[in-house]
């Protein structure tokens, strides 16, 4: 029983079609992987924009319940690390510290309870670590 090849199965054997399309594709396949010079300059932050504050150790969470007559608090930290029990946060509204915070005991997934020591909190203020003050400031 003889097999019949098609024209492509003989071609490819032969090497007649890699020598074809390999010169044909190959520039196709190096300007493609080349990005233009613009695409690598990142963009500088406008004057406009407000500064932003970054803690030191990373951990922000945010304010999503306040009970003002038990003054306490619910901080979500689904974003950075949660701070130890008995930590002290300072609490910014934009940027300006409105309060301070004490850490509680009490945690449950990614959400912590926190006492009022200062100020009024709301929703969707961040609280971070209280910044320590470095000797001769």
């Amino acid at each position: 029983m003889i097999q019949r090849q098609t024209p492509l199965q003989a071609a490819s054997r032969s090497g007649w079609l890699t020598l074809t399309l390999l010169p044909a594709f190959l520039p196709l396949v190096i300007v493609g992987c080349q990005s233009p010079a613009a695409a690598r300059v990142q963009k500088q932050p406008t004057a406009t924009s407000p500064p932003r504050i970054e803690p030191r150790d990373g951990s922000v969470g945010r304010v999503i319940s306040v009970n003002a007559a038990l003054r306490f608090v619910v901080l979500d930290f689904s974003l950075s690390r949660q701070p130890n029990p008995g930590e002290r946060l300072e609490l910014t509204r934009h940027g300006t510290v409105v309060g301070e915070l004490k850490t509680g005991y009490h945690a449950r997934g990614d959400t912590l309870e926190a006492d009022i020591v200062s100020g009024t909190p709301a929703p969707g203020d961040e609280a971070r670590p209280v910044r320590k003050a470095a000797v001769g400031e």
